[in-house]
């Protein structure tokens, strides 16, 4: 059996806003970017106001323990790298403004912060898709050998967290490469009511993808830097394979419409055996 090995690369550019996938405009849209950074300092601002201070002991020497105070709280520690420690604890604070803490006083509880950030334009973030497909010119079949998504994301929060993004858009972005499709008949009544008409990728049609992220441009646009992640690992795959199976196919162009199914790669192959002269 003769099989068809081909590689593509699509570099695309992608215009998304700094969060999801609508634009950001002049509206007060909620968005994870300066609010973030206006939150963390709202909240720094908040835990001041339960200080916890070292408070002189009469008649204290030597290596005896400090006692500090926070308000009505006392607490004794023996060295000042332990009162950094507790300085530096958020939680300890949040304890503080319980709403059952005893030195809550007329303070609301909560050690919480909310803030809202407005964009004024898009963030346009950017990647590159290589795939490797493996065509069967029998039966029309196509195999993703390799998968290559690369993405600038400005600032990563979670660079775990988009890899996944990525390797599931990837993984949406075959099925509509190579398999999903709403078919319906002459009168617009759908034929692929159920799974059994509707083809989906299973485990061993979607290859491991290999990610690369980069922040080597950040975005001006917002204090945190960040673009959009997650649409990303879907748009440029059906493009990346088409151009894949064109390359393998030796046909230029040959691939017009997705998904690119086995059927519709067998009428490929006939038209160009019918051109050839059989």
């Amino acid at each position: 059996m003769r099989f068809l090995l081909a590689v593509a690369a699509l570099l695309a550019i992608f215009s998304f806003a700094g969060c999801g996938k609508k634009s950001l405009t002049k509206k007060e849209t909620r968005a994870i970017t300066a609010e973030i950074v206006d939150a963390a300092q709202k909240i720094t601002a908040r835990k001041s106001e339960i200080a916890i201070r070292p408070e002189p002991q009469p008649g204290a020497s030597g290596g005896a323990s400090a006692p500090l105070v926070a308000d009505s709280v006392f607490v004794t520690l023996s060295d000042s790298s332990q009162l950094a420690a507790l300085r530096q604890s958020l939680g300890d604070i949040a304890r503080h403004f319980a709403p059952d803490s005893p030195v809550l006083g007329g303070r609301d509880p909560g050690l919480t912060a909310e803030a809202w950030f407005r964009a004024d334009h898009m963030t346009y973030a950017y990647g590159v898709h290589i795939g490797v497909v493996r065509v069967d010119p029998e039966t029309g079949y196509v195999a993703v050998e390799r998968f290559l998504i690369a993405y600038d994301i400005g600032r990563a929060i979670n660079p775990m967290m988009a890899g996944g993004q990525l390797a599931g858009g990837f993984a949406q972005g075959l099925g509509g490469a190579l398999c999903e499709e709403f078919v319906y008949d002459a009168r617009g009544e759908p034929l692929c009511t159920t799974l059994a008409y509707y083809a989906l990728p299973n485990a061993g049609d979607v290859p491991p993808v290999e990610i690369l992220l980069t922040e080597d441009a950040p975005s001006p646009l917002n204090p945190l830097g960040i673009k959009s992640v997650g649409e990303g690992g879907i748009t440029g795959v059906g493009a990346a394979l088409a151009a894949a199976i064109d390359d393998a196919l030796g046909i230029p162009g040959a691939v017009t419409q997705l998904p690119a199914t086995p059927q519709r790669i067998r009428t490929i192959l006939r038209a160009a055996r019918d051109r050839k002269g059989g």
